[in-house]
């Protein structure tokens, strides 16, 4: 059963200042959360999904996970405008496979763009570069 709110850190980490939701839809598979913040609103949202797909005991194949964060924000001609995170773990159904090799791989995509985040969003409204920082970390 999913938690009928979710407060989560804000870009400086403190949890306790940070972006709360309440639930507004749920089912056995998926979860969706809507946020209550100030600036909030139906016309500019901020959305939290998780989504679950669970292969049946005894069946080959990968476990998946997809977790997504979407917020909308309106310009000055209140055109709305969405910014996303999304990511899906994906789990093979192996006996080899252990939470080590899942822990690692989260650990290690969340250092590789933290360390991005870090550097030009922690404190600051300007993330124009962004983009280009990732990008440099992927060609040589």
């Amino acid at each position: 059963m999913a938690q009928s709110t979710l407060s989560l850190p804000n870009a400086t980490g403190a949890a306790a200042t940070g972006i709360t939701y309440e639930i507004r839809d749920a089912s056995e598979r998926k979860v969706q959360y809507v946020g209550n913040n100030t600036g909030d609103s139906l016309a500019a949202p901020r959305i939290f999904d998780v989504q679950l797909d669970i292969k049946a005991p005894g069946v080959i194949g990968n476990d998946r996970v997809y977790v997504s964060a979407k917020q909308v924000v309106l310009d000055s001609d209140n055109l709305p405008h969405t910014g996303s995170v999304s990511v899906t773990v994906s789990i093979p159904r192996v006996q080899q496979w252990t939470a080590a090799h899942t822990t690692s791989l989260l650990a290690q995509i969340s250092s590789y763009i933290g360390g991005y985040v870090n550097s030009s969003a922690t404190g600051t409204t300007n993330t124009a570069g962004f983009p280009d920082k990732i990008a440099s970390g992927l060609v040589p």
